[in-house]
């Protein structure tokens, strides 16, 4: 069993037990217990990775038989699936009754799926008993079934018409064959007509992007099998994932808008033309019209912050992800900015009065109205309160009219600008690196010295692995690591009088001379 305690306080408790039978096979078994923490845990993910990475060096497999922290992500990927399935249930239930009507599953080139669904309907009558004189047309009905019927389903014409040719071969195959029933059938069905492509003709329509919508359907179909199943996920595939589901359903939502839009009862115009009267509802009908029907991104105020806390978080990731392991560096926690806030900073722990520090400070400046600007002002500071270097991060809100056809015409796109991230990013990293003075302190007084005094120890820190830990009082305090500022514990040799490691030490000897003792 051991412990592993993390720089920010947290411990986990790793076990490892080894099964044997007879004497020929070994199985370790691995359990990690971690502490609850508010927020997803990478670095557990990060342990139980590492872990996984260096026992497979020695060991034949490893088989995942519990994993409570990708169990989690997998319950709450499902809940959005959930809901994303839900809005394709609706969407396509609204479709196909709109224009083949209620019992619409039982046109003719819809056979197979109609028998599928009165198997699954007894089933579903039987789980759900309250329910029992509903359609359940589409709820018993699986999602791969469901998107078969949208992208290839296919509606005959009732009345098939057959030629004299064709007449005359169904009466040869009443005559040939002895059981002529479904011959004839498949003969007669091959002639038909069709009258409807389902996706072409209904759902096509009202897509934007139809190739983007078969993508995205069958991405949702594999990550939503994937999370039904309870598999391993990590926190990179769960944003993947979650991204995947957001692009599935605005596709969903934006195809819903567009029908109810297009087909669009009698009352709810009436309704309409009552509360546009209402001059806030008109301004967000216009709004939501101008972005399902354009397909752009129009922002409220609460849009606009939500994109600028991602941005920022984003920036956040990417020192946490780069520096986050070393011990040299102290990284705080994210924090949502309201008015000229601290969003996060990191410190040099080797400097001991604080001064090696930056802050990340952000501002908003917001203004949801189409055709305006919105801003998130992004300051680097260092230590003392000075600026290091800025970035804005930009959102204009687009704009656009009714065109001749009734349908809302873009004027002024929206635009998403972060052109300045980038430059700040790799000015904040140059920031982090030289956040320690002492590594060129120390090259400075080798260099002074030309090396006939010796101001670090030939032995790493404890803490950090690196050679930097103080045996001169003119550097630093004596057994104080100038990386990261760990006290290493030193004892003086009782031969040679070297300050060495005290781990290293045998009854009062540094390695070299007990060596040159047990040789004499």
């Amino acid at each position: 069993m051991f412990t592993l305690s993390s720089t920010v306080g947290l411990e986990y408790n790793v076990s490892f037990a080894i099964n044997t039978y007879n004497g020929e096979v070994a199985r370790l078994e691995i359990t990690i217990t971690a502490p609850e923490t508010e927020c997803y845990d990478k670095q557990l993910e990060d342990l139980k990775i590492a872990l996984k990475n260096r026992l497979l060096v020695d060991w034949q497999v490893c088989t995942w038989l519990e994993d409570e922290q990708s169990a989690i992500l997998c319950k709450e990927a499902f809940e959005k699936a959930f809901i994303v399935e839900n809005n394709l249930r609706a969407f396509a239930s609204k479709v196909l009754i709109h224009f083949l009507g209620v019992n619409w599953i039982n046109k003719a080139g819809l056979e197979k799926n109609a028998e599928s669904v009165k198997n699954l309907t007894e089933k579903f009558i039987q789980r759900v008993p309250e329910f029992d004189n509903i359609n359940t047309d589409f709820l018993s009905m699986t999602l791969e079934t469901l998107l078969g019927v949208i992208f290839d389903g296919i509606i005959f014409k009732e009345d098939v018409i057959l030629s004299r040719e064709d007449y005359t071969k169904v009466q040869e195959l009443g005559v040939k064959q002895k059981v002529a029933g479904s011959f004839i059938a498949d003969y007669i069905k091959a002639r038909r007509t069709v009258d409807k492509k389902i996706w072409d003709d209904l759902f096509a329509p009202y897509i934007d992007d139809t190739i983007a919508f078969k993508t995205a359907a069958h991405d949702f179909i594999e990550d939503r099998n994937h999370i039904a199943h309870s598999k391993v996920l990590s926190w990179s595939s769960y944003q993947i994932i979650l991204k995947d589901f957001k692009v599935f359903d605005s596709l969903i939502l934006s195809a819903d808008a567009k029908f109810e839009l297009e087909e669009t009862s009698d009352e709810v115009l009436q309704t309409w033309e009552v509360e546009h009267e209402d001059a806030e509802y008109k301004r967000e009908y216009y709004r939501d019209r101008l972005a399902s029907e354009t397909g752009m991104d129009i922002l409220d105020e609460k849009g606009i912050k939500y994109w600028f806390d991602e941005v920022l978080h984003e920036l956040f990731d990417a020192v946490f992800q780069r520096y986050h392991l070393d011990v040299c560096y102290e990284i705080s926690d994210f924090t949502t900015p309201t008015e000229g806030e601290i969003v996060f900073s990191i410190s040099c722990p080797a400097v001991e009065d604080g001064s090696a520090r930056i802050e990340i400070i952000a501002e908003y400046s917001i203004d949801d109205d189409l055709g305006e600007d919105s801003t998130c002002y992004i300051v680097l500071k260092n230590g003392t309160g000075e600026d290091v270097c800025k970035a804005e991060v930009r959102f204009h809100n687009g704009d656009g009219c009714e065109g001749e056809e009734c349908i809302m015409v873009a004027t002024d796109s929206s635009e998403y600008d972060t052109s300045e991230l980038d430059d700040f990013r790799d000015e904040l990293f140059a920031a982090i690196e030289s956040l320690n003075p002492y590594p060129a302190k120390l090259d400075a007084l080798a260099y002074e010295n030309k090396g006939a005094v010796q101001f670090v120890a030939d032995f790493p820190c404890e803490q950090c692995g690196k050679f930097g830990v103080s045996i001169n009082e003119t550097f630093l305090p004596i057994s104080r690591c100038c990386y990261c500022g760990y006290e290493n514990e030193l004892v003086k040799c009782e031969r040679c009088g070297e300050l060495v490691d005290a781990d290293s030490v045998e009854h009062g000897f540094c390695p070299s001379c007990a060596a040159y003792i047990d040789k004499q």
